[in-house]
């Protein structure tokens, strides 16, 4: 079994690098992240669950593209619907790669999610399973129906999520508390004054701009009883939420993080190549064993991280992006 999961994470990687080519190259999506340097450091180098807000019809091919950068992207899971795996290549990849799929009937999924996660627990390589907690991608009408049952339920009610749904989250963390040692909590914001990105528009090579924030927690850190559980998750998704205006992301002012903006070097084959500077080096991904395409990468906007391996010297000349001199840069976005 370790075997095969090692080749056909190899064989997966050169199928799904194909769709990253178009996000990153072709339709030049630009992916503003924010997130504290201890926990980039970690990024691809441990187990961990993702819980994420469904923002856009590409935010999971999001969670790709950082898999990619941090070295993890044949061992990038997640939970999804089980019509998902039907889909030509792409869903057959994925069946084969260890995803779970569900079929949105709790007395059906309860035991598939059990059995799921407990046959990663002697996965070969450090992975990241997304399950996106909402169970739907956001609209303005499903917001006010979470809005409306939220508040018949005494449960806070949102204002740009909706009400995650627990039942999946808990059996996780139940299931894989003693082999998994943190959750990935990642929020999607797309700035207000760019277009929303979808999958037409990445075909169409049009781009866009996404602001990802990541906060880790340590698993064993979590309560231990269910309804702790689920209720933790609840005041997690609470907390991804605006100024009273509904205008600023402002958890980034609850934690020490770090901005980390898109890098541009010159243009190499009509596209822009992209290294990442750590510590005064710049990173190649040419360089790195783990990357078969020109790959984007991140700057630290406040305080360089530590360095990573595989780096070398390059004498190329860095354009950076525009940095703010706040860390709450989400002014003018929506998530």
């Amino acid at each position: 079994m370790s075997m095969y999961r090692r080749i056909n994470k190899v064989v997966a990687e050169l199928l799904w690098l194909e769709i990253i080519w178009l996000f990153d190259w072709w339709a030049d999506i630009k992916v503003d992240l924010f997130i504290d340097s201890e926990t980039f450091q970690l990024m691809g180098r441990e187990h961990a669950l993702v819980i994420a807000n469904h923002r856009c019809d590409i935010d999971w091919l999001v969670g790709w593209v950082l898999a990619q950068r941090a070295g993890c992207l044949g061992s990038a899971l997640a939970i999804m619907k089980k019509s998902s795996k039907y889909l030509p290549v792409l869903g057959w990849s994925m069946w084969f790669s260890d995803y779970v799929f569900l079929e949105r009937s709790w007395s059906k999924d309860e035991e598939t999610l059990k059995s799921g996660f407990q046959n990663l627990k002697d996965f070969p390589r450090p992975f990241w399973l997304a399950l996106f907690v909402e169970g739907t991608r956001f609209t303005q009408e499903k917001l006010l129906a979470a809005q409306e049952y939220a508040a018949s339920a005494g449960l806070p009610v949102p204002r740009n999520v909706l009400v995650p749904r627990t039942k999946g989250f808990v059996s996780a963390v139940n299931n894989m508390r003693s082999f998994v040692p943190a959750i990935y909590d990642v929020t999607v914001a797309i700035p207000k004054n760019e277009p929303r990105p979808t999958m037409l528009r990445m075909f169409r090579g049009q781009s866009s701009v996404l602001h990802v924030h990541v906060r880790r927690h340590l698993m064993n850190e979590l309560p231990e009883t269910n309804s702790g559980v689920a209720q933790w998750c609840r005041d997690m998704f609470v907390s991804k939420v605006m100024d009273e205006d509904g205008e600023v992301l402002y958890f980034m002012a609850k934690i020490d993080m770090t901005a980390f903006v898109l890098l541009g070097l010159p243009a190499f084959m009509g596209r822009t190549r992209n290294l990442c500077k750590f510590s005064g080096h710049c990173y190649d991904p040419y360089a790195d064993p783990h990357c078969i395409f020109p790959i984007r990468t991140f700057y630290p906007a406040q305080g360089i991280p530590p360095t990573r391996t595989n780096e070398r010297e390059s004498t190329s000349i860095i354009r950076t992006s525009p940095v703010h001199e706040n860390p709450v840069t989400a002014d003018l976005c929506q998530i």
